[in-house]
């Protein structure tokens, strides 16, 4: 009973801090008086935006006070717009009597962002204050309860199966990226664990395999493994990670290639974020018939995510640059521009759907006096009930329509399949 007390009263006052300077009358010209007390009539009444609008209005006519700041500040703060926030709460720090008060409120601005690091400094800096004891016992608090979140164990190992059976109307041939023309129903089985090595230390690995009906030649299985790091600098979430990967097509040793990457990932808001990523790759032929695409691939990647009235938004661009073995009649170093919009919806909790548009446009340098450029346009939609915690069944769709230069690579494929999802 009385943990639930102080939960009760650290919960009041902390609602109390991003309005408390509203109610404290700064000493203001008088043609600057009517836009602040317009913004606090507004912010009271909820009106955040309006009450934004008011104070920016004060600003711009001359007024510069630390009591503005703070508003400005907070109004940002309640429209998550989280870095004019920090700018506003940074300016309010540079006043003694008011630096306390800024100090926290950095500190649910960090923490809202998932700036857990930065989000612990500026409530150090607001407990070891003394200008309110009130604010300093809550600024303890929220550091507690920050060690205890991190304290408790997240969930360290992420693991999980798929099983799938499919048709495919145009078999697509890896190693020349060029279609079949053949159909043939498949099935396919992933295998996949994150598993924490040591305190920071991540182990990534899969198992793939498709083996089609009829058209051998396209089975392909890989086995990747790799080791990541996760750090934190400047606001980013980095993980840098070295790794190998292993394949076979058709029956046949096929490629091993040596995977470097390093992606960083920063919060926008609570619930949008950014994700960049660089990645190298070393690939060597297993197999003599494949020597030709041996060499290098260079991949950056940017990625942002943000909820919206029609689901969970993803866009993805994706800049790709080859090395391979060209010869003078043929190139194999394609540059590719990759655009990806993805929207997931999750409805009554037991169905979640995903639709998702890919644009591809890949350009081969002249060879022979033949340039190739292909432009690749790729519908998926997918749509997937879970069955018990742990277990999904699922729907996939695939539509590919490819445009070539090169008559023989211009072709559409339809893809289908039903799939079992398990998660350990």
């Amino acid at each position: 009973m009385r943990n639930s007390g102080v939960r009760q009263f650290v919960m009041s006052w902390s609602s109390m801090i991003l309005c408390l300077i509203l109610f404290v009358p700064p000493v203001i010209a008088a043609e600057n008086q009517a836009d602040f007390d317009k913004g606090i009539a507004a912010f009271e009444k909820g009106d955040h935006q309006s009450a934004l609008s008011y104070f920016l209005r004060a600003e711009s006519i001359g007024l510069d006070s630390s009591a503005l700041h703070f508003n400005l500040g907070v109004c940002y703060f309640k429209l998550k717009q989280y870095p004019q926030a920090e700018h506003q709460f940074v300016l309010t720090a540079t006043d003694p009597r008011m630096a306390q008060l800024a100090h926290y409120n950095l500190g649910l601005t960090a923490q809202r962002v998932g700036n857990q690091e930065q989000a612990v400094t500026w409530y150090q800096l607001a407990a070891a204050a003394t200008q309110d004891a009130k604010l300093t016992t809550l600024a303890k608090y929220r550091l507690q309860q920050l060690k205890t979140t991190q304290a408790l164990p997240a969930k360290q190992i992420i693991a999980g199966a798929t099983i799938a059976y499919g048709h495919d109307n145009n078999v697509n041939l890896i190693a020349s990226d060029s279609p079949s023309h053949q159909s043939d129903n498949y099935s396919e089985a992933l295998v996949y664990a994150n598993l924490p090595v040591m305190d920071r230390l991540i182990f990534n690995g899969y198992a793939y395999l498709q083996d089609y009906s009829r058209v051998n030649t396209a089975d392909f299985n890989q086995l990747s493994a790799s080791l990541g790091y996760k750090t934190n600098w400047g606001g980013w979430s980095l993980l840098p990670e070295a790794g190998i990967e292993k394949s076979n097509l058709g029956g046949n040793s096929y490629q091993s290639i040596l995977d470097f990457k390093i992606s960083a990932r920063r919060n926008v808001s609570a619930d949008s974020h950014v994700l960049l990523r660089l990645r190298y790759n070393d690939i060597n032929s297993d197999n003599a018939l494949y020597n030709y695409l041996q060499g290098s691939r260079l991949q950056g990647r940017i990625e942002y995510w943000q909820p919206t009235i029609f689901g969970k938004m993803r866009m993805r661009y994706e800049l790709e640059t080859n090395n391979r073995q060209n010869t003078s009649t043929v190139n194999y170093s394609p540059t590719r521009h990759d655009l990806r919009l993805r929207l997931e919806q999750t409805v009554e909790l037991n169905w979640k759907f995903r639709e998702e548009l890919q644009y591809r446009q890949s350009h081969y340098a002249e060879a022979a006096g033949i340039t190739r450029k292909d432009d690749r346009k790729i519908l998926a939609l997918q749509a997937m009930r879970k069955l018990t915690r742990h277990t999904s069944l699922g729907l996939r769709y695939g539509h590919t329509n490819n445009d070539s230069s090169i008559s023989t690579d211009t072709y559409s494929r339809n893809d289908y399949q039903v799939f079992l999802d398990f998660e350990f």
